[in-house]
């Protein structure tokens, strides 16, 4: 909840940029394995990495689980 709290109105303002920007783009990214990621795709594995770096650096456990 303190990440949400932190970075939902920078988040808003900047994926409402992003989308306009990107809209029509076939791909943003390209990594092994995965050729041609959209701005979705690639926000979803941004999300995840950084979002857990986040979690482990604020120490907020994932979904409640908190390390003892």
């Amino acid at each position: 909840m303190k990440v949400t709290l932190i970075f939902i109105v920078p988040f808003f303002l900047f994926w409402t940029w992003l989308n306009g920007a990107y809209a029509n783009k076939p791909a943003v990214a390209d990594l092994p394995g995965f050729p041609g990621l959209s701005v979705f795709y690639w926000y979803l594995i941004c999300s995840l990495a950084f979002g857990a770096l986040f979690s482990h650096l604020l120490g907020i456990g994932a979904m409640g689980v908190t390390e003892e």
